[in-house]
C-alpha cells in the first residue's frame, strides 16, 4: 500500500507511525511549511484535554485509550529516535470546576483524583511531554523507517467527488492507494465546507528556567490560563483563544494580558522575565469531534485532523482509528457524514 499524508504535526506523524506499526512502509510526508512547526510545535504538551469530563464521548473515549498507551509509545519513540521527549506523569491541579462532575467521571473510569481545596481537584498521574522534542523525535525515527518526508510543498485538493489515486501541487504528482488529509485548521478546504475546522489562534508566553520547588504537581490549570513546569525549570503560559484569525504571530496585548494573568495564577512570577513568546492556530471542531475517517464522496481520501487543543493527547488511540478504517479493521462511524 502506498500512502501520502499533508501535514506534518502530530496528526500526520502519529498517522504515519501507526501505519508504519501495522507494516505499511511505503509513505511520504507533505508539508507547505517546514516540518512541524504549526499548532503542534505551539502547544503545550499537557496530555489531557482541558476538564475532561466536560467533552463529548467521542474524545473521552479516544483520551481513555491513548492514556493506556503514553508509557509504551513515548517509550517506543525514545528508543528508535535516541530523542527524550521528556514524557513524565508530573499531576495536574484544575481549579474552578465542577468538582462532583469530576470526582464521579474518576470514580467511573479508575482516575486518581484528590480534593485539595473547595474548588480545586488534582489529579496526580496526568503527564506532560516537550511536543517539539517529541516531533523531532517521531520525524527522526520515521526516516529510519523509510518513511519521506517533504516541506515546502503546496499540494492541491482532489477535485470534488474525485476518485483519489493520489496527489499533486501543480508540478509534481504523488500516486498513492490512499492520501491522508492532517492539514488542520487549513482542512476546510479539503471538505468544500468553510464552517469546519476552523482556527482559533493561541498565543504562549515562556518564562525563563528556575529552580523547580518540591510540589509534585507541574501543571496548573485555571479558567483562563494553565502553567506548565518543563523538566529544565521553564515556565509555560498558555493560552489565548481567538477564533477566525489566520494570523500567526504574536502580539504586544495579549503576550502582556497572558503575562498578568500567569503572574496572578503564581505569584513567583513576578520576578521571573518572560524569554519568548509564540502563536500557533488550532483546527476547531464545532462539535468538539475531530474528523477521523474517509471522506463521503471521495474514495481514496482519508481525514486526521481537527483535534483542536487535544492533538497530544488523543494520540495514539485517534491514528489507531484512522488505521483501523483504512486497513478495513472495525472502521468507526464515518464522521465527516
Amino acid at each position: 500500500m502506498k500512502v501520502v499524508i499533508v501535514g506534518s504535526g502530530i496528526a500526520g506523524l502519529g498517522a504515519a507511525w501507526e501505519l508504519g506499526n501495522r507494516g505499511v512502509t511505503d509513505i511520504t510526508i507533505l508539508d507547505r511549511y517546514p516540518l512541524a512547526t504549526r499548532a503542534s510545535w505551539a502547544g503545550g504538551g499537557i496530555l489531557s484535554p482541558i476538564c475532561p469530563w466536560d467533552y463529548p464521548q467521542t474524545v473521552q473515549r479516544l483520551f481513555l485509550q491513548s492514556r493506556r498507551q503514553y508509557d509504551a509509545f513515548f517509550a517506543q519513540v525514545q528508543e528508535e529516535s535516541g530523542i527524550d521527549p521528556e514524557y513524565q506523569r508530573c499531576g495536574l491541579r484544575i481549579r474552578g470546576t465542577n468538582l462532583k462532575k469530576a470526582e464521579d467521571w474518576c470514580r467511573q473510569h479508575d482516575v486518581a483524583c484528590q480534593i485539595e481545596a473547595e474548588n480545586q481537584i488534582c489529579l496526580p498521574d496526568f503527564a506532560q511531554v516537550r511536543n517539539p522534542r517529541l516531533l523531532k523525535g517521531l520525524i527522526k525515527a520515521l526516516r529510519r523507517r523509510g518513511v519521506v518526508l517533504e516541506s515546502g510543498v503546496t499540494v492541491q485538493p482532489p477535485e470534488p467527488d474525485a476518485i483519489v489515486h493520489g496527489i499533486s501541487d501543480g508540478a509534481r504528482w504523488w500516486p498513492a492507494d490512499v492520501v491522508i488529509a492532517a492539514t488542520g485548521a487549513w482542512t476546510a478546504r479539503w471538505l468544500g465546507e468553510a464552517s469546519r475546522p476552523t482556527p482559533v489562534k493561541g498565543q504562549m508566553v515562556l518564562f525563563a528556567s528556575q529552580a523547580k520547588a518540591s510540589a509534585p504537581i507541574d501543571i496548573d490549570m485555571a479558567q483562563d490560563i494553565y502553567l506548565v513546569t518543563r523538566r529544565d525549570g521553564h515556565i509555560l503560559a498558555g493560552s489565548t483563544l481567538e477564533p477566525n484569525t489566520w494570523d500567526q504571530l504574536p502580539d504586544a496585548e495579549a503576550i502582556a494580558q497572558l503575562t498578568a494573568r500567569a503572574r496572578k495564577l503564581n505569584p513567583t512570577l513576578n520576578q521571573v522575565p518572560v524569554v519568548a513568546a509564540w502563536a500557533g492556530l488550532r483546527p476547531y471542531q464545532p462539535n468538539g469531534i475531530p474528523l477521523i475517517g474517509p471522506h463521503p464522496n471521495m474514495p481514496g481520501l482519508h481525514f486526521h485532523c481537527g483535534h483542536y487543543r487535544n492533538g497530544f493527547n488523543l494520540n495514539p488511540a485517534s491514528a489507531q482509528q484512522l488505521v483501523d478504517g483504512i486497513l478495513d479493521k472495525t472502521p468507526a462511524d464515518n464522521p465527516c457524514d
